[in-house]
């Protein structure tokens, strides 16, 4: 015979959001996940005290890891998806930049995505970086030259991002384009 505590505790647990299982290609704030990782989260102090401010809590628990979402129709990566290691296919545009200081930052390098599980809304942890000009001046306005803005991380609302940028890098300096782009027609 199982008591009504047990009972009143199952339901409890069942109802409670910190409980609740997320599976791939379910539907969040403003963009889909597409693929979980691991469920427990490591959030840095700096990312910390902007979700509190943003969501109310800082409670590790009440966030998941996600590696890739789906936004605006492109696949958006983090540095936590081990197959992209190579292809350089986390840094993402804003589609409103940020001010960081005196800068202003128009795209993030995703090291992760984190969801809060209560609301579903999804926040990009990562580095903010600034266009600084391009390769050569008045030719390819397609390619910039971007630069990091500081080594600190970031949390950008998923509603932020706007597409997945193609980065190149050499020895002295990384350079990103947006593909397609109005420059080059086929």
């Amino acid at each position: 015979m199982v008591s009504s505590l047990k009972v009143q505790e199952f339901l409890k647990s069942l109802l409670d959001p910190r409980s609740e299982t997320f599976t791939n290609d379910c539907e969040a704030f403003q963009c889909a996940v597409v693929k979980n990782s691991s469920p427990t989260v490591k959030l840095p102090d700096e990312v910390k005290e902007y979700l509190k401010e943003r969501v109310g809590t800082d409670v590790e628990a009440d966030y998941i890891n996600i590696s890739k979402i789906a936004r605006n129709g492109f696949q958006m990566y983090s540095k936590s998806c081990l197959r992209v290691k190579k292809q350089n296919s986390y840094t993402i545009k804003l589609e409103r930049p940020v001010q960081m200081k005196d800068k202003t930052c128009q795209l993030v390098e995703v090291q992760s995505y984190v969801m809060v599980k209560s609301s579903r809304k999804v926040f990009a942890i990562g580095r903010v970086m600034e266009f600084s000009g391009s390769i050569i001046p008045r030719r390819m306005p397609q390619m910039q030259k971007i630069e990091s803005v500081g080594d600190r991380l970031y949390a950008i609302p998923a509603e932020n991002l706007l597409e997945t940028m193609m980065v190149v890098k050499n020895r002295s300096s990384v350079y990103a384009a947006l593909l397609p782009n109005n420059n080059e027609r086929d």
